[in-house]
């Protein structure tokens, strides 16, 4: 888990922010379908270690969608408090709502958290609910909906727009600026277009990129 953790905030500019964070949601909501389809059958040696398979790699999943502000019950009630998402609660909002955004985002993670601990109890508890490996069905049908929400709904907030080896802005504009987020939702640009849509900003610096090669040409 570790591991994953620290490869996401290596390589997280590199990869970007949706498809990494989507690539979590899916796999971690098909580990809670896995994890639930072993309640149906006996237990055995067999069943156990496939139980831990399927936890580990929800554990991996976890630490590629974690450090985000806000806990919902998306996908098996991850947790989303660290690493891919953590950005979206800061890179989505526009500058004049980011403050309130952020502290939303806590609060609702803060009480999902609330909600969820007291309910785990009844959940596992023979004494109570005594729903085992059962509980995983909970967390799918509850994360659905807002697994489905994550793939209509999250933009591509990072990517990497200059790679040529004579530019200089190919680490400057490795980031999109909140004034290009902006301009993208005020042109209701599609979520999974954003990626590849050409800012006003990105138009200007190619214009001036082509300028500075045409220069150097002329000089050479």
């Amino acid at each position: 888990m570790m591991a994953s953790a620290l490869s996401v905030g290596v390589f997280i500019d590199k990869l970007g922010r949706r498809k990494p964070f989507l690539s979590g949601v899916t796999v971690g909501w098909l580990m809670c379908v896995a994890v639930g389809a072993l309640s149906l059958v006996k237990s055995s040696k067999t069943v156990n270690s496939l139980l831990i398979f399927f936890t580990c790699v929800w554990g991996k999943s976890y630490f590629l969608l974690s450090k985000t502000r806000a806990k919902t019950a998306l996908v098996c009630a991850f947790p989303l408090q660290s690493g891919v998402a953590g950005a979206f609660s800061s890179e989505i909002p526009s500058a004049d709502l980011k403050g309130r955004t952020i502290s939303l985002a806590v609060g609702a993670n803060n009480a999902i958290n609330i909600g969820l601990g007291y309910l785990y109890p009844y959940m596992l508890n023979v004494e109570a609910w005594n729903w085992g490996l059962k509980t995983s069905w909970f967390f799918v049908g509850a994360g659905s909906p807002f697994a489905v929400a994550c793939f209509l709904l999250l933009p591509e907030t990072s990517r990497y727009i200059f790679r040529h080896q004579h530019c200089c802005f190919s680490e400057l504009m490795s980031r999109r600026s909140v004034g290009e987020i902006d301009e993208m939702f005020e042109q209701k640009v599609r979520p999974w277009n954003f990626a590849k849509y050409e800012t006003v900003l990105q138009t200007a610096i190619k214009e001036h990129q082509d300028g500075m090669r045409e220069n150097t040409g002329e000089l050479v």
